[in-house]
């Protein structure tokens, strides 16, 4: 629901997803006063629909939306009201990290929307370029929430096969993600910030395999 959503409300982010793109199509349409028109193909499928801000009349993501599976047929509607919301949709946590010329960005700290769920997150990532013999990151808060980011790292493999933590070179809060020590860094709701990793001793063929390693957790802004 969030990446329907999302290509409404922030097509130039979600577009850039290719995990994401065969929902493109099924974007998320405003409610209005008027029906909403789908364009899918007869058979098996499901309706889903969410309601926005319902965190911040509740204070948590509870009966928000719809997920109701039907047959489609040419002449098929459905009508939803309020009382039709019995579905809950959960927030996917941020923050995202994209990688340069890596993979699709993905969510670190998954589902750790409180201090007491505090903890460390671990990503493998393969055949990365590689750039002047470093790797370079972005971390990205989409949500209304604040990311409270602690430790970022990557973890390579020498050529004895042994691992290696590498800690950011380049970055306004270098010092302060090369540890998991409560020296935190806090990201608001479209903030970003870029990482840069020297990997030039473990890079072979312009190209490295390493794991991110985040420690931290967020908070939803509530009323």
């Amino acid at each position: 629901m969030q990446a329907l959503i999302g290509f409404t409300q922030d097509p130039g982010f979600w577009n850039g997803l290719r995990e994401y793109a065969a929902l493109k199509k099924y974007a998320a349409k405003p409610c209005t006063g008027a029906p909403t028109r789908f364009a899918v193909s007869p058979g098996d499928t499901y309706v889903l629909a969410g309601q926005e801000g319902t965190f911040s009349t509740k204070g948590t993501y509870d009966k928000n939306g719809v997920r109701q599976r039907m047959n489609v047929t040419a002449a098929a509607t459905v009508a939803l009201t309020s009382a039709s919301l019995t579905h809950t949709w959960l927030c996917i946590s941020c923050p995202w990290i994209a990688i340069d010329g890596g993979p699709d960005p993905f969510v670190m700290l998954a589902w750790r929307d409180d201090a007491s769920k505090r903890g460390r997150d671990r990503k493998r990532v393969e055949h990365v370029p590689v750039a002047d013999g470093k790797v370079r990151l972005r971390v990205i808060e989409r949500e209304d929430e604040e990311t409270r980011l602690d430790e970022l790292v990557i973890v390579v493999r020498d050529a004895a096969g042994s691992p290696r933590v590498i800690t950011p070179v380049l970055g306004a809060d270098r010092s302060a993600l090369a540890k998991d020590d409560g020296a935190e860094v806090r990201m608001k709701k479209g903030t970003a910030i870029r990482v840069e990793y020297d990997v030039s001793a473990f890079a072979e063929k312009g190209e490295i395999d390493f794991d991110v390693v985040a420690s931290g957790y967020y908070v939803t802004d509530g009323p």
